[in-house]
């Protein structure tokens, strides 16, 4: 499985909104927190992105995939 890790500024730009919006919604409980890729980098699955956006074209609230 190819799952390509992204940051935060792809994450938003895949999500359509800026990237404190993104922070936002992550601090509001909307789209799951990432994980640490290194001491200073936070990542989250290109999966798991796309899980939100499945979600939000369903109207279901957020999903917390398995990293």
């Amino acid at each position: 499985m190819n799952d390509r890790i992204l940051r935060a500024p792809k994450c938003a730009q895949k999500l359509g909104m800026s990237e404190r919006q993104f922070h936002r919604e992550i601090a509001r409980g909307n789209i799951p927190a990432g994980f640490k890729v290194s001491e200073r980098v936070t990542g989250w699955r290109e999966s798991t992105i796309d899980q939100v956006i499945a979600d939000r074209e369903t109207g279901k609230k957020v999903t917390q995939a398995a990293e």
